[in-house]
């Protein structure tokens, strides 16, 4: 259900970035992710929730992530778009004053279904995502996940941006779902039932949310978050 808490603490925000090149596979691409973005956003709004698109387009807050791409590396768009969310986002939050505990992330491809799912108790714990296995063991996805702010600043505080090169030019790879979990440390983790009850790889409306990283019926999973 909607509780107060959810409504006057928690913000969701979702950020896409302009890039330094452009070609028609792009624009397609863009369009219909901005395009599915903002229909979540305003569903999102319908329920009284507060909402922020940070992206080229019509976002609330005026600033548009810029995330060069060299086109010798094709993981440096992913690298840019991470560190930003590490530590730039909440920089940007502060300085337009946006007032906030908990903040969701989340992406046009995972997002929230059914908000009679929520429960306060998601608030009591510093980070929660979709559990999910990788190389360096499990952590907790980020693309569709709830932090809160004394957790970002924590993140900037114990990682460098140094830091964060070199963990990239060792592994190939800068995702912020593993660094959380590898050089940052959640210090109380959630239990594995909230985790399920936040959310899961599949658009059923079961949990509160979902993120799914393949194909997926984006009408139905707009249709659950407009009941």
């Amino acid at each position: 259900m909607i509780t107060e808490r959810l409504k006057n603490d928690v913000i969701f925000v979702n950020v896409n970035g302009s890039l330094d090149y452009f070609d028609e596979q792009t624009y397609h691409h863009s369009v219909r992710r901005l395009e599915r973005t903002k229909k979540i956003q305003d569903a999102l709004h319908k329920k009284g929730l507060r909402c922020y698109r940070i992206n080229p387009i019509d976002g609330d807050i005026p600033y548009v992530p810029y995330f060069p791409k060299d086109a010798g590396s094709p993981d440096v768009n992913l690298f840019n778009y991470n560190s930003y969310m590490l530590f730039d986002l909440l920089p940007l939050l502060n300085k337009w004053g946006v007032s906030f505990t908990h903040l969701v992330i989340f992406h046009h491809d995972g997002f929230p279904l059914n908000v009679d799912n929520w429960s306060d108790e998601f608030l009591d714990y510093e980070h929660i995502g979709i559990p999910q296995l990788s190389n360096d063991g499990e952590y907790m996805c980020t693309g569709f996940s709830i932090r809160t702010k004394e957790f970002m600043e924590k993140i900037i505080d114990r990682i460098s941006l140094s830091d964060y090169y070199n963990y990239f030019e060792e592994n190939g790879h800068g995702n912020d779902d593993v660094i959380l979990h590898t050089h940052v440390g959640i210090d109380k983790l959630p239990p594995t039932s909230l985790k399920d009850k936040w959310g899961s790889r599949n658009v059923t409306g079961d949990t509160f949310g979902f993120h799914n990283e393949v194909e997926f019926d984006f009408d139905k999973a707009i249709g659950l978050l407009n009941k």
